[in-house]
């Protein structure tokens, strides 16, 4: 049921974005009904969401993407950034050549590049953010200790990654 009803409140995000409501969206009155209606007529369940709310909910988080998958893309973005500015090379060189097959590393070896200065770059900018959320009281200080000390072996290994077979399509 939950399944249901979650794969119902993602179709009505996505369909009232295109301007298109969903009626009974997360109701148990069954099927949902495609309406040409900018607001989802009332269903006599006051709790479901209609499609303007879901969209407007989805807006609040950062836009389409913003669920857990969104914030682990944020993260390799932010990673190849800070990587790729420790080298010296573009963003669009770097990720080019991690679907190619290599690692941060080899791209890091043919600039003449440490891994150590990569990685020291990439603890340095996580440093940072790391501090900005115990600046806001997002965690406490002792998290950000512990996540701190890990950094270091966390990035060695990212920096050392290389993927297991290289992107044949152009969307990979």
């Amino acid at each position: 049921m939950l399944k249901k009803v979650l794969v119902s409140i993602i179709a009505a995000a996505v369909l009232g974005v295109a301007g298109i409501s969903v009626a009974g969206a997360a109701t148990r009155s069954g099927p949902a009904k495609v309406t040409d209606n900018t607001t989802a007529p009332s269903t006599g369940d006051t709790n479901a969401p209609n499609a303007s709310d879901t969209a407007k909910a989805c807006k609040q988080r950062g836009g389409k993407h913003a669920g857990p998958r969104s914030k682990q893309r944020q993260r390799r973005a932010a990673v190849v950034q800070a990587a790729a500015t420790a080298i010296g090379v573009d963003v669009a060189t770097l990720r080019a050549a991690l679907k190619a097959g290599q690692s941060i590393a080899d791209v890091a070896a043919t600039h003449n590049i440490s891994t150590a200065t990569v990685v020291d770059a990439l603890v340095e900018s996580a440093t940072v953010k790391i501090d900005a959320q115990v600046t806001s009281g997002a965690i406490t200080a002792e998290r950000a200790s512990n996540v701190k000390q890990r950094l270091p072996k966390l990035f060695n290994k990212i920096v050392n990654h290389k993927r297991s077979t290289p992107a044949t399509s152009p969307q990979a």
